[in-house]
């Protein structure tokens, strides 16, 4: 790899489509933003640099340094008027990292913190931590709030671009930019036409035996807290046991429901627990009742059957749609079919 004397971006690639051999050729790319060559400015070397850095983290300040940049010059090469693939590029790249929240929101989940169990002012144990709210609520507000600040382009257009991350580093590196319009508008089809195939429509937001939403409220930094964010709806899991083959979850338990609960210790374990009589939010031993990170129960029989209902209801739906992937492929699926592919991010 190496730079024109013009300060364009000099690549070297090796492919053969006839043989698979491989074949170098040297390809220069013009500029991602046409900038003056200069050894400690944004050469497109280091936007390319940049861009990469920001999909894997996120950080824009991370980024910038990582090239030896400032946050501030990033920013104002993205308002350059010349800059917009750049700029699309980096709200790709943004999406992109958002992957990595949802990845440490995995790992907190499954990992969590010990703490210590005090019992009588003595420790006897420990317990797993899973104070995910923060994070949860990080991932959801990602988007919103980089919307609210323009900083992004919309949905539909990032989605495209980040969908095929290798051409939008590419289109950024000969100047160009995905066009918005003929995004919105593919979306747009496409979406029509999957309804077209059978989609179900959305139902009513409330009604007889449906209760109403809950009415927004805004966090101590002023962001609207959607109703999942309210009740810690990630906090709550479902689990299979394999030392005592069987279901757990730490959802609240339905009415009239009778079975096993516990609390989890460290190293998977597991304390069976039962409530205080005169205190429901205590345990028979004096306790506070855990709370549903340290909490599992067994699961009522109406929840097995619906467990069970989901794995059949994926089991045939993965059935049909490698049906379909298969239709597609031998050339035998119609312009619905192919649409609903596209929506799912299958490049045909």
């Amino acid at each position: 790899m190496g730079d024109a004397a013009d300060g364009r971006l000099g690549l070297t690639f090796s492919h053969s489509e006839s043989t698979g051999a491989a074949v170098e050729a040297d390809l220069i790319l013009p500029p991602l933003v046409p900038t003056r060559p200069r050894a400690d400015g944004w050469t497109p070397q280091r936007q390319r640099d940049f861009l990469e850095a920001l999909a894997g983290s996120g950080s824009v300040s991370g980024a910038a340094r990582s090239v030896g940049m400032s946050r501030e010059s990033a920013y104002v090469l993205r308002r350059r008027a010349d800059a917009r693939g750049f700029a699309q590029a980096w709200d790709a790249a943004r999406l992109l990292a958002a992957e990595h929240l949802v990845d440490l929101a995995w790992d907190r989940a499954v990992q969590g913190e010990l703490r210590p169990l005090v019992w009588h002012g003595e420790v006897v144990g420990e317990v797993r931590h899973y104070d995910n709210r923060l994070l949860l609520g990080l991932i959801a507000q990602n988007r919103k709030v980089l919307a609210e600040q323009g900083l992004i382009a919309p949905s539909e257009v990032t989605a495209a671009v980040a969908a095929d991350w290798p051409a939008a580093l590419d289109r950024a590196a000969r100047g160009e930019a995905l066009d918005e319009a003929a995004a919105r508008g593919r979306a747009q089809d496409q979406a029509e036409r999957v309804t077209e195939c059978g989609a179900v429509e959305d139902g009513p937001l409330s009604g007889p035996g449906i209760p109403a939403p809950l009415a927004p409220i805004t966090d101590g930094y002023g962001h609207e807290l959607a109703e999942p964010q309210q009740l810690c709806i990630g906090l709550y899991t479902i689990t299979w046991d394999t030392q005592r083959a069987q279901w757990l979850t730490n959802w609240p338990a339905p009415a009239h429901w009778a079975g096993d609960e516990y609390r989890r210790l460290d190293g998977d374990r597991l304390a069976p627990i039962a409530r205080c009589a005169d205190d429901p939010g205590s345990t028979a031993q004096g306790e506070p009742w855990p709370e549903a990170e340290h909490y599992a129960r067994t699961l009522s029989a109406e929840e097995e059957a619906g467990l069970e209902r989901l794995d059949a209801d994926e089991e045939r739906a993965r059935a049909g749609r490698l049906a379909l992937y298969r239709r597609a492929a031998f050339g035998l699926a119609t312009p619905a079919e192919r649409a609903s592919l596209a929506a799912a991010g299958w490049p045909g």
